[in-house]
Order: structure tokens, then sequence, then C-alpha cells
């Protein structure tokens, strides 16, 4: 029996045949036919043979470069991710470094602005002091010398050295300005009190453990437990006033 591919004409020598031309080149139409399958010479056999190789062959070679076109593009697509991911982490990390340097930045201006506070507040302490020392002076000389008598006129220099002697002398209490975590709290501590003292009113008033060590912003220092029992008269770079950072190790 000879079948006949209505769909490209090729005749076939069996329903084998047509069953493999269908399949592989998804023709569906055949038909019966009187006309013979003509049989190939050797070298009609091998020219075909030969075409389907090249055939193969070349077919090979374009299914090489789609691929390789392909995998180009895959390439492309991914370096161009990988651009905009290093980009997106580099606008990422200079907004961080931003945020950082404006932190710091309102940091030490809250902390100038803290320190001009304490130190107005120390002089204003100062200036009741001679006020309250001059007063009772000038009442103790009033009371000592007789009325009629004039020896206050020239003892009254004295006593205004006197006066302006013990106004600068040296302070009486320190002022601390405590921050931890957006908390502020200022303690006024006596001068021959410790840093230990200080800890343990942090303590009470932050509602904290008692801190192990305190630093200071401007300039920066660390004060640990080494000094924690030494007055607070004898650590000169925070006496009579300075911005406190609690920590605990």
């Amino acid at each position: 029996m000879t079948l006949k591919c209505s769909d490209c004409g090729k005749l076939l020598s069996s329903i084998e045949m047509a069953e493999f031309h269908g399949v592989k080149s998804g023709h569906e139409n055949f038909e019966e036919t009187e006309e013979e399958v003509q049989q190939r010479s050797p070298e009609e056999i091998k020219a075909a043979i030969e075409a389907m190789k090249k055939k193969a062959e070349e077919k090979k070679k374009q299914q090489k470069a789609l691929e390789q076109e392909e995998n180009k593009k895959n390439f492309r697509i991914l370096q161009k991710s990988n651009d905009e991911t290093a980009e997106a982490k580099r606008q990422l990390q200079n907004q961080t470094r931003l945020r950082e340097f404006q932190k710091m930045r309102q940091q030490k201006l809250e902390d100038q602005e803290q320190r001009k506070k304490i130190l107005a507040e120390i002089e204003a302490d100062k200036k009741k002091r001679a006020a309250a020392t001059s007063s009772a002076t000038k009442t103790a000389s009033s009371t000592d010398a007789p009325a009629t008598e004039k020896p206050s006129t020239s003892a009254s220099p004295s006593t205004s050295a006197t006066t302006k002697a013990a106004s600068r002398g040296p302070p009486s209490s320190g002022r601390f300005s405590i921050r931890h975590q957006g908390q502020v709290c200022n303690l006024v501590i006596p001068a021959e009190q410790t840093l230990q003292d200080v800890a343990q009113q942090v303590s009470e008033k932050l509602h904290v453990p008692i801190p192990s060590a305190f630093t200071t912003t401007f300039p920066r220092a660390t004060y640990k437990a080494d000094v924690f029992e030494r007055p607070i008269s004898q650590l000169k770079d925070i006496f009579p006033s300075a911005v406190l950072l609690p920590s605990w190790q």
C-alpha cells in the first residue's frame, strides 16, 4: 500500500511510515494512491543522509546561537539588576550617613546649649551667694560699729575685697545634665560628694541600674569606677558643670 500526504504530497510506503511522517511533520491528511514509491539508489540514499545531517547541524547551530543570545540577554538583565541594587545600596548608605551626621550635629548643639544653661545657672548662683555675703557683712558692720564713729569708711575697701574674694571662691557644687535615651536629668551635687553619688541619683531619678561609667561628649572622655570615689571637685574636666552620658558594663 502506498499512502500520499495531502499536505505536502510525499509518498509513503506503509502505514508506519505515514505515522512517523505525521508525528515528525505534524501533517494529518493522508490518502491512498496508485503511485509507487520510487526506490532510491545508494547514491541518492547517501545524499539524502548527508542532507539530513547538514540540516540537523544547521538546526543545532541555530539553536546554539539562540541560546547564546538568550544568555547574553539574561546577563544584561542580571547586570542591570546588580547595578540598580548597588546604586540603591549606595543611596541607602549615603542617607544613613547623612542621618547620623545630622543626629551628631543636633546632639552637639543640644550639648552646647545645655552647657551654656548650666554655666548661666552657676553664674547666677555665684552672684546670689555674693549678694548674700555682702548683705551679711554690711549688717554685721552696722551692728558692731557705733553710729558716731566713722572707721567703717576706711574699712569699706577691705570689706569689699573680702566680699569679692568670697564670690570668686571655688564653686560649692557641681551641675550635671544627664542624658539617656531621650531623657534629660539635671543634678546639683555638693562639691565634696563623689561620682558614685551622682550615679546613685541617676539611678533613682531615671529608674535605671546604677551606671558603671560616665562619658562626656565635648571634650570626649570616659570616667569609670576607678574615679567614682573621688570628690567631683577634683575632676577638673567636668567640675563645676558638664553633660554626662551614663553607661553600663
